[in-house]
């Protein structure tokens, strides 16, 4: 039989409310990487799903991961044949839910099992840094969970705290991409001072309510002066979502990411809540669905 491994890597969702570049939760959306021994010579690629969008030769970003990681680093020799890599990705891609991003930790990992090498998670949090230069894009899905990243010099620290058990999470992913480029350009600014304090305030605050279970602070708390506003221009319908968010006691709602995907975090149902998003994106015809997710604890491994 051919050697085969599986892994299933769970969505991050970033930069929560104030907590640009620090705050990451793992959700349980998952992108599933297999690699396998093939009597073909080579690396081959098959896209399933969301990664249909991917190339499918050898520029495909996974599949390039893991022909530097297993036959470079950990300089796996193959007896004969080839690799057979499948992206199977339920993640949306360009949706704020970092979908290549947990396809790289997922092809590290299957590597690593594939060669028979022990990779321990503070290890893969340090070797991600050589495929993604923001450890809060990485992190939760190493680890699992609700997660705090800190650069330290040239290095990071990522801490995770406690996710409420009653806290739901409801997401709405919007048939909308914004592009890496276009959230890089939107983030090259400066910030006011005040600006800063308000983040600072608001960011401390969130995690008080999540460790308290104070739930009322949770719209407060989601406030933010830093990313979003910046976003909210590059995404039809965002100045509603962020009107509607205002309105919404106890309840956290914040854009993930670079965008466009909306977290809903709520102790209660917000079904109306959700419509009323829903009705914000179709106005600018663009259409999209809701899911429940729950926090992913685990992060990534063996499937």
């Amino acid at each position: 039989m051919n050697k085969k491994v599986k892994v299933r890597a769970p969505a991050t969702i970033t930069d929560i409310g104030p907590g640009f570049n620090s705050f990451s939760l793992a959700v349980g959306l998952y992108n599933y990487i297999t690699i396998e021994e093939t009597s073909k010579p080579g690396f081959h690629v098959t896209n399933l799903n969301e990664a249909a969008k991917l190339p499918s030769d050898e520029s495909n970003a996974i599949l390039v991961v893991v022909r530097d990681f297993l036959i470079g680093k950990l300089k796996y020799k193959l007896k004969s044949g080839g690799i057979h890599i499948i992206n199977d990705f339920n993640v949306p891609l360009n949706r704020g839910l970092n979908s290549l991003t947990v396809g790289v930790v997922g092809a590290l990992i299957a590597s690593s099992v594939f060669a028979e090498e022990e990779i321990m998670p503070e290890e893969l949090l340090a070797m991600m840094k050589y495929y993604q230069n923001h450890p809060h894009n990485f992190a939760a899905t190493v680890i699992g969970g609700f997660v705090i990243s800190s650069p330290v010099d040239e290095s990071f620290v990522s801490h995770r705290i406690d996710f409420p058990d009653n806290i739901k999470l409801t997401l709405i992913i919007p048939e909308y991409e914004i592009s890496g480029s276009d959230s890089a350009r939107l983030l090259s600014h400066k910030i006011t001072m005040s600006d800063a304090i308000f983040n600072q305030s608001r960011a401390s605050l969130l995690i008080a309510a999540l460790c308290q279970k104070n739930f009322k602070l949770l719209n407060l708390a989601m406030e933010d002066k830093i990313h979003q506003p910046l976003l909210r221009r590059k995404i039809p319908g965002a100045d509603e979502i962020s009107i509607i968010a205002k309105t919404c006691d106890s309840m956290g709602i914040t854009l993930c990411g670079s965008g466009a995907s909306i977290l809903i975090m709520h102790t209660h149902p917000c079904d109306a809540v959700v419509r009323r998003i829903e009705r914000a994106y179709l106005s600018y015809k663009i259409k999209s669905r809701s899911i429940s997710v729950e926090v992913d604890e685990s992060g990534a491994g063996i499937v």
